[in-house]
């Protein structure tokens, strides 16, 4: 059975923040997971995310 933790997230409790700027027709963000040092190891995992909207 895998249980889903890795060493970036290796606990049952996992915290998300994100910081990002949206525009009308793209978005930007960057966004954290880890588990807030609640169990180590605590590397977490770091992503950068770009979005794009179209007017159909």
């Amino acid at each position: 059975m895998h249980s889903g933790r890795t060493q970036a997230l290796s606990s049952a409790y996992e915290f998300v923040s994100t910081l990002g700027w949206q525009g009308r027709h793209v978005n930007f963000q960057i966004r954290h997971i880890s588990n807030g040092s609640l169990h180590e190891p605590n590397r977490g995992e770091t992503m950068v995310l770009i979005g794009a909207a179209f007017d159909l």
